[in-house]
């Protein structure tokens, strides 16, 4: 159970990403973003070791890992 909330937890934060945050010029937007992408690599490494979710969230192909189906990094 605890789990199936952590998945739902962390696809509701891939949905609301601001994905290009890096682009920001006002630096509150850019740390805000950073450390948001960061919260979410933490709970990559618990509920989506493959990025597969990622991936297919993530709008800023920078930002996209690299898996069997793609990604840049």
């Amino acid at each position: 159970m605890k789990n199936n909330k952590l998945f739902d937890d962390y696809i509701a934060k891939l949905k609301r990403a601001d994905w290009f945050y890096d682009y920001s010029d006002d630096h509150a937007v850019w740390n805000q973003g950073r450390i948001f992408i960061l919260e979410l690599h933490k709970l990559a490494s618990q509920v989506d070791h493959d990025y597969v979710h990622w991936n297919y969230y993530c709008k800023n192909d920078d930002l996209k890992e690299k898996t069997l189906i793609g990604g840049n990094h």
